[in-house]
């Protein structure tokens, strides 16, 4: 579908398909100079603009004709939909076969001695349960003070409710994540600076050296891309804690499209991409 340079789009701020694909072309965190030819990716029936998967899709409507593959998702709440994940997580497990089921991490495996994990049923951290579904969080540290698993307050953080009396001295995005989890109806959750011990080097070690094994293991990644240290947090876990600028024009009676950006392209400008690993 060729619609025109961006000089020749910009002409023509009448033509809402124009106007979709201006905003995909330069209106993200890197703009595409080559954006003359926007190309149907048919395995995805979506229109592709730039390398960043970047893309212009038909908008989830009732009101549209059924043939149309509807991909994009309206944004109504400022909070995230915790029951819609709780479907994804499902239809994922239930049709994407085994690529999706997570092996679940043992002991022994490359040395693990122990693989702790924080209960949010108990607010405590705990020893996992064997072959236990878990999930994760892949966030930024980062100038902030941030509470640690340590020698000395280990007995007491795997006491039940514990983690009550800490909460407030946990990073902001540590605390949206237990908050996410028990949102979706899950129990357990690896955080690194509270399930290895920080002071001890060989737990640390161990634990880094199967950070592929955890990531892999896990049911659920929570990756905090945005802001620029723990205390960020996750918005849409909280009421209130985000905003969302959604490009979306109607092209015929009853149909809509709307920019989709793979977050792949959001990541480019975050500090989150810096990281020593992810």
């Amino acid at each position: 579908m060729t619609v025109g340079d961006i000089g020749s789009l910009r002409s023509r701020p009448d033509c809402p398909l124009c106007r979709l694909k201006l905003t995909a072309c330069v209106g993200g965190a890197r703009e595409y100079s080559d954006c003359g030819r926007v190309g149907l990716n048919s395995r995805s029936n979506s229109f592709q603009v730039g390398p960043l998967g970047t893309r212009i899709v038909f908008v989830k409507n009732p009101e549209a004709p059924a043939w149309l593959p509807q991909l994009g998702l309206m944004i109504t709440s400022s909070q995230i939909p915790f029951g819609l994940v709780q479907q994804w997580l499902s239809l994922c497990q239930e049709t994407h076969g085994p690529d999706c089921v997570p092996l679940p991490l043992e002991y022994g495996q490359n040395g693990l001695q122990r693989f702790r994990v924080i209960d949010v049923v108990s607010d405590c951290i705990v020893d996992a349960p064997l072959n236990c579904r878990y999930t994760t969080l892949s966030y930024v540290w980062g100038n902030v003070s941030q509470f640690q698993l340590s020698t000395d307050n280990q007995q007491m953080l795997m006491s039940p409710g514990s983690l009550r009396l800490i909460y407030p001295y946990l990073p902001r995005t540590i605390q949206d994540a237990m908050l996410f989890v028990s949102s979706i109806g899950e129990r357990y959750i690896w955080v690194d600076s509270l399930c290895l011990v920080q002071d001890n080097r060989e737990d640390v070690d161990q634990g880094v050296r199967v950070m592929d094994l955890i990531y892999g293991g896990s049911v659920l990644t929570i990756l905090a891309g945005s802001g620029t240290n723990a205390n960020a947090g996750l918005p849409g876990v909280r009421p209130r804690s985000r905003h969302v600028n959604q490009a979306v024009e109607t092209i015929a009676p009853g149909v809509k499209m709307m920019v989709l950006r793979h977050y792949d392209h959001h990541l480019r400008a975050a500090c989150y991409s810096n990281r020593g690993w992810t």
